[in-house]
């Protein structure tokens, strides 16, 4: 989760009213061009040990 933060810390935001359960807020989100992907990568032999179990 930190890696994700500091990947995309530096990408530009813009504020967007958003409707909550609660109340409506003023929410930041990515103002970026371009769609963005976040993938997660399994390390090396992680899900070996899963299936062998």
């Amino acid at each position: 989760m930190l890696l994700v933060y500091e990947v995309t810390r530096n990408l530009p935001l813009k504020y967007e009213e958003i409707l909550t359960p609660i109340a409506q807020m003023n929410a930041r989100i990515l103002a970026a061009s371009k769609k963005i992907a976040i993938v997660s990568i399994m390390r090396a032999g992680g899900f070996w040990r899963v299936l062998e179990k």
